[in-house]
């Protein structure tokens, strides 16, 4: 047993397939088998996780064919099972006469089976089934570090994800105290009663009430897309769309709702997409707000492209720019590039808007050189309609 546990230490710096390569190449020599193949219980199916050829004509990705009956019975019935080939002729194919063994492996709370073969024999005897039973359980000491590992992945992703949501929920308190305490302090201001405003200070009030609802609306907007997206219960209505038109509609709103925004429209014609007009104009404003917010009096620059079957939108800022380490999580839900920045939703829900449409979107920046912001979006194929 301290030679077999010696081994397994030896294998533990390696990925799982290729510490099993290994180890079943280091028993081979007292276990002799050709072929072996390793099943994984899902839900009510048998799945190959592994499958290798150790010798005698077989390729690895044929192998798991001859032992899928024995595994599910093994699986089933949950013991060590032997099967023999029929009677041998002369001129029987040796890799039709196939003696084959099935164990089970229970992996934490996975089912498992593993099928050795001999093809031509000779028969599993009982000093091989004492050697099949030690090369299974460091196989599934093998499995269980894997499985643990996986696990441990799985909670470091679930604990930055509830960072990122408790991080969010900062936010979006934020989010809705900060615009709130502002259309309060306006309201409050005009209902003073030991006050007269004159009509230019209570036009400017007004205004900046406008502006925090509108905050607030696109807020509130955000959280239920987003929601929605997670959920899957977006309906898309495709229809046949010149994003063009669309840019200049987009980039006429943002003038009028960022007035000292300068933007810089190149929207030379390109070939119609399949698309969501709501949806994809969403995606502009989000891309407009996030300059607003981010690069407020940086100039925008806009143009498209066409390349192969892609229109190319190039949306372009001389903002601060970003680091590398941003843009790799810029268009993750909840991210965002500052502690100051928004929801963390608009470029999330940008990234799920485009790819919903067979597009990408990806951003290119440099520390104090600006951001660009590129998405394709596939030409309309004749008689795609979805």
């Amino acid at each position: 047993m301290a030679e077999l546990l010696h081994l397994f230490h030896q294998l533990e710096s390696l990925p799982w397939r290729r510490a099993l390569d290994e180890l079943l190449l280091q028993r081979r020599p007292q276990f002799i088998f050709d072929n072996v193949a390793l099943y994984r219980q899902q839900g009510d199916d048998l799945e190959v996780e592994y499958a290798r050829a150790f010798g005698r004509g077989r390729s690895a990705e044929a192998d798991a064919a001859w032992g899928e009956t024995l595994a599910a019975e093994v699986l089933q019935r949950q013991e060590r099972l032997l099967v023999a080939p029929p009677s041998a002729s002369s001129t029987m194919d040796r890799l039709q006469q196939a003696h084959l063994l099935g164990l089970p492996l229970a992996v934490s709370q996975s089912r498992w089976v593993v099928v050795f073969a001999r093809f031509g024999g000779p028969a599993f005897d009982d000093s091989a089934l004492a050697q099949a039973d030690e090369t299974a359980a460091l196989m599934r000491l093998v499995l269980m570090r894997r499985m643990l590992a996986e696990k441990e992945n799985e909670a470091e992703a679930l604990r930055h994800q509830l960072g990122m949501q408790e991080d969010f929920l900062s936010t979006i308190s934020h989010q809705f105290r900060s615009p709130l305490g502002v259309i309060k302090g306006y309201v409050d201001s005009l209902l003073r009663p030991d006050v007269s405003w004159d009509a230019s200070t209570r036009h400017r009030f007004l205004q900046g009430i406008a502006q925090e609802a509108d905050r607030l609306t696109q807020l509130v907007e955000n959280l239920l897309a987003s929601s929605a997206w997670e959920s899957k219960s977006i309906a898309l209505n495709f229809q046949l769309l010149q994003i063009e038109s669309l840019l200049r509609d987009a980039a006429l709103r943002a003038r009028f709702r960022y007035p000292k925004m300068e933007i810089y429209l190149s929207a030379v014609q390109t070939p119609p997409i399949w698309g969501d007009a709501v949806q994809l104009t969403q995606v502009l404003e989000n891309l407009f707000s996030n300059v607003a917010r981010h690069a407020a009096e940086a100039p925008v620059v806009i143009r498209l492209k066409t390349e192969e079957n892609f229109v190319h939108l190039f949306f372009s800022d001389a903002g601060p720019g970003m680091s590398a380490e941003i843009l790799g999580r810029l268009f993750q839900r909840f991210s965002r590039p500052t502690p100051t920045s928004g929801s963390g939703l608009g470029l999330y829900l940008c990234r799920r808007i485009v790819e919903a449409h067979g597009g990408k979107i990806w951003a290119e920046s440099t520390p104090g050189r600006g951001t660009t912001i590129h998405i394709l979006l596939p030409v309309a194929r004749q008689g795609k309609t979805s």
